[in-house]
């Protein structure tokens, strides 16, 4: 029954990183950008 459960919402951990992944993108996007400019 646990099992069914967990296949139907997701564990703890599977939530959380389905709500930090939109963040982590945003966060890769910026980094890419920064990535170009120079520090001079």
């Amino acid at each position: 029954m646990l099992g069914f459960i967990k296949k139907m919402f997701g564990t703890k951990y599977d939530r959380d990183v389905n709500t930090y992944m939109p963040v982590v993108h945003q966060i890769n996007d910026f980094f890419e950008e920064y990535k170009s400019l120079s520090n001079c």
